[in-house]
């Protein structure tokens, strides 16, 4: 089975906000049940089985889809998307796609490793969204001002004006003064075909990055330094067909 794990980073949270969060988030999935050795040979009653308490993490899958399991998976992303616990989020293929863990995290753990690039790109693509976790904390920390709107209107301002509307919602520009990054943490045991396997994973996701115009093109940038080209012939291999440029470009003659 595909896995992955999604652990928190720093947290924060506005005080007016704390009350609804204990009610409606982590205090919902802060204990699960589990057959001890007692009910296991049937010496005490099914319907009366203990709980175990889960303070740090919790399990985003189910064997048996049903009202309850539903209910459950609904209250841990929910408990997940708050600054409380759980603070690790591990899950199968089921949280793979179409689900947001961005709000107060920025690192996945592949715990293995998925058959293709897209299916990686779907992982990662949870916690790399608008307004993410790793951008207002970049945000946070280096712009002065005391509003979110104002931060992002002076990171624009600073950053942003001859560029898309992509920064500083969706990425940052190189040249910002980066503290908090995504974070993909693969584990794996040396000589293991694991190694292999994930470079060219890594190199196929530079390609489909660039295919589709997205940013983080980070995969692909190695690529390109390690074949030790000049400057010149770099910029040969470049050619930008975004409308923003072309724009630009009428503009400029």
């Amino acid at each position: 089975a595909l896995g992955m794990a999604y652990a928190k980073s720093e947290l924060a949270c506005g005080p007016e906000e704390f009350v609804d969060y204990m009610n409606n988030t982590f205090l919902q999935t802060s204990h699960i049940k589990y057959i001890s050795k007692e009910h296991y040979k049937a010496q005490r009653d099914v319907s009366k089985q203990p709980y175990l308490r889960t303070h740090f993490a919790s399990g985003y899958f189910d064997a048996k889809l049903n009202d309850k399991t539903v209910q459950r998976q609904n209250s841990v992303r929910n408990a997940f998307n708050s600054p409380f616990r759980p603070f690790v989020l591990a899950t199968t293929s089921v949280g793979q796609e179409g689900l947001d863990f961005h709000l107060y995290c920025r690192k996945i753990v592949h715990w293995n490793l998925p058959s293709n690039a897209i299916d990686l790109e779907q992982r990662e693509g949870r916690i790399n969204r608008y307004l993410c976790h790793a951008i207002r904390q970049n945000v946070a920390k280096n712009e002065k001002e005391f509003e979110w709107d104002e931060k992002f209107n002076s990171a624009k301002e600073k950053y942003g004006q001859n560029t898309s509307d992509m920064i500083p919602y969706w990425c940052l520009p190189n040249n910002y003064p980066f503290k908090y990054h995504i974070e993909r943490i693969v584990p794996m045991y040396p000589f293991s075909q694991d190694i292999t396997k994930y470079e060219r994973i890594v190199d196929i996701l530079a390609l489909y990055r660039l295919t589709l115009g997205q940013p983080r093109q980070e995969e692909l940038l190695k690529i390109i330094a390690d074949q030790d080209l000049s400057d010149e012939e770099i910029n040969q291999l470049f050619f930008d067909l975004s409308p923003y440029s072309k724009d630009k470009a009428r503009n400029k003659y």
